[in-house]
């Protein structure tokens, strides 16, 4: 568990988006995005006059196991001081030493109420999930690789977790965390001994995601267990088009912000867009306006290289359009010379 955690962190949102968002009309997402920066491309040069430049890219958390990092953030990384991800990564995923992260693993499990995982979701729910982690075991055993599945800690983990953690069951069945551009760039920076750092604690997530309304939880969890299918399509989908670099296809990724706009949202639930908005608001919005203080106190130090999900950089509150309007030129940087 402590493995797929630090694997796994950052794609409940884009899995749950991608699941739960249609079709949409392209003038009425350009409409409710405003005049906020238009996203053209994951890599980002930030700049101030008689500052150190830095770099932002928008990750997509999960790749293929031939990816490798593109040269261009390769080039820039290099050359950076120090790189800051969302949470900062253990230095040893196996025996962590940091209190923050140990507070918030133990936080996933519950020990004191007495009540296992299948009393508060229910047994249907429960055998699904069981299920899905006893195929995915199977699956890595067919291909050579070990699973760290637990099953009698699966029973005690609790229930906010698992729209985190259940679409990253479905991302190993066709894709590799550890081939995501994030991690690629963390692996990158250990190899070149540059220092590692967070935009947020892991204790500043963990209030997050305990307050979400269990019945939001549990819609969240039905969501993803009757749309499998449909998820592995959409992440497909997702990795073709975060990998193409066009234009359209980056507008395509943004209209995932915007899922009221969707021709289908009428047929969703209340819970489902009741969902949506909070994901938007609670793990995109909160997060950026907590983080930018953060940013704007580094970027006169030293030369930074950020790496957050690919959303992140969306809309008014997203991180390009927020350096903007604090007196940064954010410059889009091709990664193909094409």
């Amino acid at each position: 568990m402590l493995r797929k955690y630090i694997n796994f962190l950052f794609l409940s949102l884009l899995g749950l988006l991608i699941m739960s968002c249609g079709f949409q009309n392209t003038n009425d997402n350009q409409e409710s995005l405003g005049n906020s920066a238009k996203i053209t491309s994951t890599l980002w040069e930030i700049s101030k006059p008689g500052e150190p430049t830095s770099y932002l890219v928008g990750s997509l958390h999960f790749g293929k196991p031939d990816d490798v990092l593109p040269e261009k953030i390769e080039e820039r990384l290099k050359d950076s001081d120090y790189v800051y991800a969302e949470v900062k990564f253990p230095d040893d995923p196996k025996n962590p030493t940091d209190p923050d992260f140990i507070e918030f693993m133990q936080k996933i499990y519950d020990t004191e109420s007495g009540q296992t995982l299948a009393d508060k979701i229910g047994t249907q729910r429960f055998e699904k999930i069981k299920k899905m982690f006893v195929e995915l075991a199977e699956q890595k055993k067919a291909k050579g690789g070990n699973s760290s599945l637990d099953l009698e800690k699966l029973n005690y983990i609790q229930p906010w977790i698992l729209p985190i953690y259940l679409p990253q069951v479905i991302v190993e069945r066709n894709f590799s965390t550890e081939k995501g551009i994030d991690y690629l760039i963390i692996a990158e920076a250990k190899r070149l001994n540059i220092p590692l750092g967070g935009l947020e604690d892991h204790m500043y997530r963990y209030y997050i995601l305990k307050d979400k309304p269990m019945n939001l939880v549990l819609n969240d969890i039905d969501q993803i267990l009757s749309q499998e299918k449909m998820a592995e399509m959409g992440m497909q989908s997702m990795y073709l088009l975060y990998h193409s670099g066009d234009s359209t296809s980056f507008e395509a990724i943004g209209m995932q912000l915007t899922p009221e706009k969707s021709i289908l949202s009428i047929l969703q639930s209340k819970e489902t867009l009741e969902s949506q908005k909070w994901l938007k608001t609670e793990m995109l919005d909160k997060r950026n306006l907590h983080w930018v203080p953060t940013i704007l106190s580094l970027l006169p130090k030293q030369k930074n290289f950020f790496v957050v999900g690919l959303l992140h950089l969306y809309g008014a509150t997203g991180l390009v359009q927020q350096l903007r309007e604090h007196g940064y030129t954010v410059t889009p940087i091709p990664l193909s010379d094409e």
